[in-house]
Formats: C-alpha cells, sequence, structure tokens
C-alpha cells in the first residue's frame, strides 16, 4: 500500500514514539503509560495527523476545569489533577489514573492543542465479589463500582452538557445503549457506537489493553481506529 520510503519513516516515528513514552512505565503514570503507549503508537502506524484535525471540542486544560466544576456541583470526591502533556512527533498525549482499574487517555492535536479522541480504559469491577464471606473484597468491589460509574457519568456530562440532568439517568441510558451495563462475561462481545450531537460515543474491549474502552470521538474524523 506504501512505498518503502513512506513506511520506513512510519516506522521510524512509532520508534522514536516508544523510546518517548517508555519512561512512562516508571514514571507517575505507572502502567497507564503502557496503555497510552500503545493507543498512540496505534494512532502514528494508521497515518498520525492528517491536514483536516478533529476534536471534542476541549483542550486538556479546558476538560479537566470543566471535569472538576461538575465534581463540586454534584460533590463528587474525585479531582482531576493538572493533565501533563507529553510531545509526540506527530499528537501529543496525556492521561490519568483514577483507580488501579480505571484510566484516562487523551490524543491531543499538535495543530490546535484540542483532544481528538478520549478514553476511558477500565476492567468492569468482579460482581461475584459482592457474594464473597470477605468484607474486603465487598467493599473494594463497591469501590470500584461506584468510582467507575461516576467517572464515566461525569465524562459524559463533561463532553456533552446538553444530557445533563438531575437524576443521572441521561448518562446511564447512553451507557445502557452502548451495552455498558450487560454482564461481565458479554462485554468482551460489545463493539458498539451512539451519536450524539456532533460526537460519536464509543465501547468495544481493547485486547491490546485488556480493558473495555469507553470514549468519545468527532463525528466526522474517520480516522480512529479500535485496538
Amino acid at each position: 500500500m506504501f512505498g518503502n520510503s513512506s513506511k520506513n519513516t512510519s516506522e521510524l516515528k512509532v520508534e522514536t514514539e516508544k523510546k518517548k513514552l517508555s519512561k512512562w512505565k516508571k514514571g507517575s503514570f505507572g502502567c497507564l503509560g503502557i496503555i497510552l503507549l500503545f493507543f498512540v503508537v496505534g494512532i502514528m502506524a494508521s497515518g498520525g495527523e492528517s491536514k483536516t484535525v478533529y476534536s471534542i471540542g476541549f483542550t486538556p486544560k479546558q476538560f479537566q476545569e470543566q471535569f472538576n466544576i461538575l465534581s463540586k456541583e454534584t460533590n463528587l470526591p474525585i479531582v482531576m489533577p493538572d493533565l501533563k502533556i507529553d510531545e509526540g512527533e506527530v499528537q501529543n498525549v496525556t492521561g490519568h489514573r483514577f483507580s488501579d482499574h480505571l484510566f484516562l487517555s487523551c490524543t491531543i492535536n499538535k495543530k490546535d492543542g484540542n483532544i481528538r479522541y478520549a478514553t476511558l480504559l477500565y476492567n468492569e469491577p468482579d460482581r461475584s465479589a459482592m457474594m464473597s464471606n470477605s468484607m474486603e473484597k465487598r467493599i473494594a468491589y463497591n469501590n470500584d463500582s461506584q468510582i467507575l460509574y461516576a467517572v464515566r457519568s461525569q465524562f459524559i456530562y463533561t463532553i456533552s452538557p446538553e444530557l445533563k440532568d438531575s437524576d443521572g439517568m441521561n448518562a446511564f441510558n447512553l451507557l445502557h445503549e452502548l451495552g455498558a451495563t450487560s454482564s461481565r462475561e458479554d462485554l468482551k462481545k460489545i463493539d458498539k457506537e451512539v451519536k450524539q450531537g456532533d460526537k460519536i460515543y464509543y465501547l468495544y474491549y481493547s485486547k491490546a489493553a485488556n480493558a473495555m474502552a469507553f470514549g468519545v470521538r468527532n463525528e466526522k474524523d474517520k480516522s480512529f481506529e479500535k485496538h
């Protein structure tokens, strides 16, 4: 499909990104760096940033500020710190770890500084823990479940404020339409998209990250590839 020179250039850029991002394996992001590395390399290998750039309408700073404003309004004890942006050859990336099972991954356009894709990567808590004799496991399950639902809802209301409601049903309905409320066993079979305004919300199982990927992109952006 590509000539040798183009292919070699692409491979060199990917290798450059790997070297730059490899420090995340030891840095503050921990294993999130490995997941972000995968997404960035996937985007680089598929051609990187085109002449026309699309976004979800937020810079990382705007996204963080709006997320925290909603957290304060809803008394959600989850605050997103300033997002550290890591420079790439073609696109920039950032991320945040909410818990051991929930990560935010963002790809950022170098041209305008806006977020191109925002993805929450998570492992669904094991519901069998509710039947465990271990109080510690039951508490951990409840905490993980509450954080997961709260962050996913807040993610939706931050990006699509027109959906904001008083009882959280709009977020629940969108997640339900995507299949996010399916059983743990069925989640790995899910690959769905839902249009909301000028954005596309998606949910699928990422084999590379071994996690569910719930995120959003601009409806006109056809370059997004699922890995």
